[in-house]
């Protein structure tokens, strides 16, 4: 998706010329980002492993797993990266920022208990495992579709924390196929990388203070 977007951007402002501040310096250092993107690609792994045991250990489902690791691991990672007292700093103005805004995210974390616990109890689970049972032969197919799954969601309202609920029960039967790590890091990527494109979700609320289905037409205009 990312190169796709690349070729259409480049497509499309080809012809649009850049004029750029001599007196800023426009090399880059190439190692500076390779180390960064190297603790990036550490930290996903590690957070990803602590959750799998953490999960396997407690038995506990991969959503709760995470939301107890992420505290845990945050603090932990910044203290070894030496950021601790940055991390106390804007945390602790985040947090008292972003507290009392939390209702929206309670609605949407009791519909999606709602909705989970009740497309789990009716047949149209295993329409959803069809697909994914038809090509459980081709692991890249699979991580491929999962990733399809949360554009469109997004694309659509589907908060990426719903998509997971649901993706997490019908994928369970492939991880004798598939490896679960890889699973879980396509499936923690994918929903990242959808947090900006869900149009009438509660992210989007707080971009545009307010209703997103009515705020969205006059950005557009």
């Amino acid at each position: 998706m990312i190169s796709l977007d690349w070729i259409i951007g480049k497509k499309s402002f080809r012809s649009i010329n850049v004029e750029h501040d001599k007196r800023v310096n426009q090399k880059i250092d190439f190692k500076k980002i390779t180390i960064q993107i190297i603790k990036l690609v550490m930290a996903l792994a590690i957070f990803l492993i602590v959750v799998v045991l953490t999960g396997s250990l407690l038995q506990l489902s991969f959503i709760l797993s995470v939301a107890l690791v992420i505290p845990v691991f945050s603090l932990c990672w910044a203290i070894f990266i030496k950021r601790w007292k940055s991390y106390k700093v804007i945390g602790w103005k985040t947090w008292r920022e972003r507290i009392n805004k939390m209702q929206n995210f309670v609605v949407l974390f009791l519909s999606l208990s709602l909705f989970s616990s009740s497309l789990n109890e009716t047949s149209f689970q295993d329409v959803i495992k069809q697909p994914f049972l038809a090509f459980s032969e081709y692991p890249i197919v699979i991580l491929i579709f999962i990733q399809v799954v949360f554009l469109l969601g997004g694309l659509i309202g589907v908060h990426a924390i719903a998509t997971i609920g649901v993706l997490f029960k019908v994928i369970q039967p492939l991880y004798g196929m598939v490896n679960p790590l890889s699973i879980g890091i396509v499936m923690i990527t994918s929903a990242l990388a959808t947090a900006t494109v869900g149009a009438y979700g509660v992210t989007s609320y707080h971009d545009f203070r307010g209703n997103p289905a009515k705020s969205i037409p006059d950005y557009v205009k």
